[in-house]
């Protein structure tokens, strides 16, 4: 089956441990979440970074994070946007 994060030949996505601490219930929740630039969601959606660019513009397509000016995605919302895509023949 291979790597299930080898989306394309030349993309590898790494991934973000991000640990949050409640300090209501004194417990930390660790998250790994996959983030990826425009370039590698272009690649993946084989569309180009302008139409990216121009969805964000226009409020369509994946939704994305905007982290100190860097535009990135969540690769699990890649895939439910690609899902969600879907028509069904008939």
């Amino acid at each position: 089956m291979g790597d299930p994060y080898k989306v394309h030949p030349f993309t590898f996505f790494e991934s973000k441990r991000i640990y949050f601490y409640n300090k209501d219930v004194n417990s930390i929740l660790v998250m790994d979440i996959k983030l990826i630039k425009p370039k590698e969601v272009a690649n993946i959606l084989m569309c180009s970074e302008r139409t990216l660019e121009a969805w964000r513009r226009e409020e369509k397509g994946p939704c994305y994070y905007k982290i100190e000016g860097k535009i990135l995605y969540k690769l699990e919302d890649i895939l439910n946007f690609i899902e969600s895509s879907r028509v069904s023949a008939q």
